[in-house]
């Protein structure tokens, strides 16, 4: 005998996505750029550039975040879809009172993480960048950002990056 909890019921999931659609959106992402075909974390690399340009520690991370959101624009061209700026009242939802002139260029740049773990049959450990961002986009090519909502965007999805989460703007 079967019990109820058990049972797996599934849906076809078919999001009706059509071009100038707003939705709010989540995700963490792995943000690389590709170097002489080594991989490079885009909130190191931007530090590094401010680093060795002189420029001073209190801007470090505004120039991360502005790297960060560039990728995530690059992101957006190859599949379907720009960022919309964000309004102030949505920063009251995000950040509390905390909103500052950084956010309104770079508000969907929530938090940056590095992590590393070793696994049990290896030696080297394994590192990776995650960086989460919320914000509001519109859908320019409906096929493309179905493609990147199945398969989600950027590196080291298999560690739990890349998912992009979406509802309808509210």
């Amino acid at each position: 005998m079967q019990h109820s909890l058990f049972l797996i019921e599934t849906k076809p999931f078919n999001p009706q996505l059509t071009n100038g659609l707003e939705l709010d959106f989540q995700l963490r992402a792995n943000p690389v750029i590709t170097r002489n075909g080594k991989r490079s974390d885009v909130m190191m690399n931007a530090k590094h550039q401010a680093k060795a340009n002189g420029v001073e520690k209190e801007r470090w991370w505004e120039l991360q975040q502005q790297a960060a959101q560039a990728w995530l624009e690059q992101q957006g061209q190859q599949h379907g879809f720009r960022l919309i700026a964000p309004e102030p009242d949505d920063f009251a939802m995000w950040a509390g009172d905390e909103y500052s002139e950084l956010q309104a260029h770079c508000g969907c740049v929530q938090a940056y993480q590095q992590h590393r773990f070793v696994r049990k049959d290896q030696q080297k450990p394994i590192t990776f960048s995650s960086v989460d961002f919320n914000g509001a986009l519109c859908i320019t090519d409906a096929a493309l950002f179905k493609q990147a909502l199945f398969s989600g965007l950027g590196k080291s999805k298999a560690l739990g990056c890349g998912m992009l989460m979406v509802k309808r703007k509210r």
